[in-house]
């Protein structure tokens, strides 16, 4: 009985042990694959300032992420290029949460930039103003928009911004 016990104990650590390994071969896997996902976006993202409709920050975002932990330098390059084009700096934008408006008003500011259609943007930038001011003070950056004038200002600016031709 005790022989078998030892038999099975031996097993279970020689499974313990294959698990680990294989953690660690998965985790490096989808390391890898995460870094070539970013890669690509970043390759896809590169000449954004090229081209209109150039807005998608949470891309970005998750480009910038992936960079603060990896190539400062890079970084540093795309981080200007984020805050040149959303009005914001990278730390207020790793605020913006996937379901918020603030994702679209964003996506239409850099659209708006890089089609140097001057007329809506301060709009924009007026909201923006507004969203870091809450994210700042601690307080929901979402509420921003749930004021009458801001909720006003956005549909008015999401509804132009659909039908306006670019300059």
């Amino acid at each position: 009985m005790q022989q078998r016990l030892a038999s099975v104990e031996q097993e279970l650590k020689q499974f313990h042990e294959e698990t680990k390994q294989y953690y660690g071969e998965t985790k490096q896997y989808y390391g890898e694959a995460y870094k070539n996902h970013i890669t690509t976006w970043m390759l896809l993202r590169g000449p954004i300032y090229k081209s209109p409709h150039g807005g998608s920050v949470l891309v970005d975002l998750d480009i910038l992420r992936f960079l603060a932990n990896n190539d400062a330098s890079e970084f540093a390059m795309w981080a200007g290029g984020f805050e040149l084009i959303y009005g914001m700096s990278y730390s207020h934008g790793k605020f913006i949460s996937r379901g918020s408006k603030m994702v679209r008003l964003a996506d239409t500011r850099a659209d708006l930039k890089l089609l140097d259609n001057q007329a809506c943007l301060p709009k924009c930038d007026a909201i923006i103003r507004l969203w870091k001011a809450a994210t700042d003070n601690g307080q929901d950056p979402e509420g921003v928009f749930r004021t009458p004038a801001v909720a006003g200002m956005y549909d008015n600016l999401m509804r132009s911004f659909r039908s306006a031709p670019s300059k």
